[in-house]
This record gives C-alpha cells, structure tokens and sequence, in this order.
C-alpha cells in the first residue's frame, strides 16, 4: 500500500533510526530518509506519492517544535498537510496532549508490529479529513479531544476569531488533495451578516 511513498524519520538516535527503518520496510515503505534539515527540501514532497513524517518522542523538545513547525507553517500549502505521526514509548496524558497541540495526526506507543503500524497508517488515507489553521494551531480537527479539558479552546477558533477549514483527501499514490477551503473572518461576516 506504502510502497510509493516516503518515510520521513525525525530522531536523534542512529541506533533507533536502524529499528525504526526496519519498522517502516515490514509495513511497506519503500524509502526511509531522516527528515531534512532545510524546509525547502520539503517542497519536492508537496505533489506525487504521500510521504509520511514520523517524529520519535524521544527527540529534545526543541527538534521536535522545530520539525513541526517545519511542516505545519511550510511556505508551501500542500506540505502543511503531510501526515505526522509520534513514536512514543508512553502513554502519559500530558505528553498526548502536548502532540495534539503541535497538529500531529496520530500518537504511535511502541514498541508494536509492521502489521499494527500499517493499520494506524491506513487511517490517514482514503477519506475524507478536516484541518484547522487559528493563530496558534494548524493541524487536524481536535475538537473531540478539546472537550471536557480545562481551559481548552475549540481547534476552529470560534466566536470571534478568525480560522480557515480545510477539506482534504490523501493517497498513497497520488498524495494530497485539497477539497475545499472555508475562511471564517468574524469582522467580514458581522458586516454581511443581517441583524
């Protein structure tokens, strides 16, 4: 299924990296690379086959802001879009939530199976997705995981405030589709809006 794309691996660790390469060929990918250093070298992935990111957690903190945020603000719309998944050896709440804050798509607890990852990997393509961009998030809709938790936000930035939805499709093959984009600008609508 994988057997176009690309894995993009993010870690400080070679030894990992070796694991982790092993990992990715028993699911299917063909290419496994270390995420570039340079966000221009992202654009060659913005068209043909999906590469997916893959950010271990055990990265410094700083590595990891630094590689989302190299995907997620990328000049380039299309790679904004890139699956980013977490290997992580922890189910720890706080540590969930703060890749959630960061846009990532999916958190990965290893150690686990080429089969398992391929099925986590399955949910990233094929349908239909939802993205939000606010001031400080962009990343996909975590409106179901902001409920109930103290002093969250809604993930489109609602009321008054200005967000854009995005309406995407991913494959494997063909890599990122935008669908439609839907801009909310609060100061626009109260003017066009009837009283």
């Amino acid at each position: 299924m994988f057997f176009d794309s690309i894995a993009l691996v993010s870690t400080d660790n070679k030894t990992w990296f070796t694991h982790i390469r092993a990992l990715m060929h028993q699911t299917g990918f063909k290419h496994t690379r270390r995420f570039p250093k340079d966000p221009g070298a992202l654009s060659r992935f913005g068209s043909g086959p999906l590469p997916f990111v893959f950010i271990d957690a055990a990265t410094s903190a700083d590595k990891v802001r630094h590689d989302f945020a190299m995907v997620r603000t990328h000049a380039e719309l299309q790679v904004r879009f890139l699956p980013i998944i977490v290997l992580s050896e922890t189910r720890a709440a706080q540590t969930i939530l703060s890749y959630l804050d960061l846009g990532c798509d999916d958190i990965v607890t290893m150690p686990l199976t080429g089969a398992a990852l391929l099925e986590r990997l399955k949910r990233q393509v094929g349908h239909v997705r939802h993205y939000f961009q606010t001031e400080t998030y962009f990343g996909p809709d975590r409106r179901q995981n902001e409920r109930g938790r103290p002093g969250s936000t809604d993930a489109r930035g609602r009321g008054n405030h200005y967000f854009s939805h995005f309406t995407i499709e991913r494959s494997p093959r063909r890599g990122i589709s935008i669908i439609d984009t839907e801009v909310h600008h609060p100061a626009i609508e109260q003017v066009l809006l009837p009283v």
